[in-house]
């Protein structure tokens, strides 16, 4: 049985296989073990490998079950090792990525086969038709998607490879028998089952990052708010001691003065110890100067203008929070802290003789408030296309960009940002 002979066509239509999942599996997966360029030779070599592999045995047996069976088993397995070996997922990332290519491949098989049967002469042209059509689809379409949803690992990918197989299982009992042509229906249906399926993994990833992003977010904010308040505690625990013991000084004075008078340089030495002592236990921050007359706001300018003054840069402030806000007045102090401290790196980066200035305005108006933080800028800043803001050019930067944009969704804000005539200008509007 092994032995006897089938359709040409049938052989071919094995062998086409793998040559075809090939490319595909290597433009999906995005982490390789070897630089790019060893690994397009790889793949050069896998596809010359495979063709000879099948023009051997097409010339040794002809085309039988075994010759059949040997092509479309040991090239795709030897292709599977070689590849899964070379990729750098910890998970079932690759596994997965293969499954996926397995079923595209089975969906363009299905969809040949039910427009023209295999025996045809035009089903060899039409298969290579949606050959190109479907790499070109995952080469501009799909393969992004797929590698943020295999890099973001936050799906385990060996329990979900089992959905794929299921239905590339359906498609095989059509594609099995070279003399069974599926109907165009059902094959429209699996086709449409396949791509709502990756569909809707992509867009429950999209939910599972969104959601953990939301989480880190909430921590970090949480964090960055103690520590604001903390400082605004200290400041003023700071300036109630200065007070307090600007209100003793006259004490102190008159006490000396007595010490003096009576000659008791002992008594005198004990009562400078004593005043020395309240000096040095009494914190000296940087004074919180009153732009707003809020704490938290007016504790985070005078941070930043601290800042500003040591690194030489012009600081202007020009804010008038109005007197209700739409959110907590603490998330919108932590947005501004990070607005203003990017603002601040980005000038401190600037070249010498450049300009350096940093600025923040905002005052209400016709019931709205409009913040505008602006820093002397001569470079280009990348901007993401999701969110308008500043794209993090470094692996753990970003956070701040992340935070004001989840920040700008949670209270329905508009954040902009623009870069002209040497300024980059941060545009908040509540």
């Amino acid at each position: 049985m092994l032995t006897t002979p089938l359709a040409p066509a049938r052989f071919f239509y094995t062998a086409l296989n793998a040559p075809l999942m090939v490319p595909l599996v290597y433009w999906v997966i995005s982490r390789w073990r070897f630089p790019p360029r060893v690994m397009r030779r790889l793949v050069a070599g896998l596809e010359v490998g495979l063709i000879a592999f099948a023009a051997l045995l097409y010339l040794q047996g002809g085309s039988t079950y075994l010759t059949c069976w040997l092509v479309g088993t040991i090239g795709p397995a030897v292709c599977t090792v070689i590849l899964y070996f070379c990729n750098l997922y910890a998970g079932g990332q690759a596994f997965f990525t293969i499954v996926t290519i397995m079923l595209d491949t089975a969906m363009g098989d299905m969809l040949a086969g039910a427009l023209a049967s295999r025996a045809s002469p035009w089903w060899l042209p039409l298969r290579l038709g949606i050959a190109v059509v479907n790499a070109l689809l995952i080469y501009f379409v799909c393969r992004k998607p797929l590698q943020d949803m295999l890099d973001a690992n936050a799906i385990k990918w060996w329990w979900i490879s089992p959905l794929p197989i299921s239905i590339m299982l359906c498609m095989d009992y059509y594609l099995v028998d070279s003399t069974r042509r599926p109907p165009p229906l059902l094959a429209l249906l699996l086709s449409a089952a396949a791509v709502l399926t990756y569909v809707t993994l992509y867009q429950f990833q999209l939910a599972i990052n969104a959601q953990a992003r939301a989480t880190q977010d909430a921590a970090l904010l949480r964090q960055e708010m103690a520590a604001l308040e903390r400082q605004a505690e200290l400041a003023q625990a700071a300036i109630d001691r200065i007070r307090q013991f600007r209100h003793d000084t006259r004490h102190y004075v008159a006490l000396l003065q007595g010490c003096i008078d009576s000659q008791d340089t002992a008594a005198a030495q004990r009562l400078l110890e004593a005043a020395q002592a309240a000096v040095c236990d009494t914190p000296v921050p940087t004074p919180v100067q009153d732009y707003t007359g809020n704490t938290l706001f007016d504790t985070l300018l005078t941070q930043t203008a601290a800042r500003a003054q040591r690194e030489g840069i012009d600081f202007s402030v020009q804010f008038t929070p109005p007197s209700t806000l739409p959110m907590p007045e603490s998330e919108l102090a932590v947005v501004l802290m990070n607005a203003l401290e990017n603002a601040l790196n980005a000038t401190a980066l600037e070249p010498p003789g450049a300009p350096r200035h940093v600025s923040i305005e905002g005052t209400p108006r016709n019931g709205q408030f409009l913040v505008v933080v602006a820093n002397s800028f001569t470079g280009n800043a990348p901007l993401d296309p999701e969110t308008h803001l500043p794209k993090a050019t470094r692996s753990g930067h970003g956070g701040g960009t992340r935070s004001l944009y989840n920040f700008a969704q949670k209270y329905g804000c508009l954040a902009d940002c623009i870069q002209k005539d040497g300024q980059f200008k941060l545009r908040l509007l509540l």
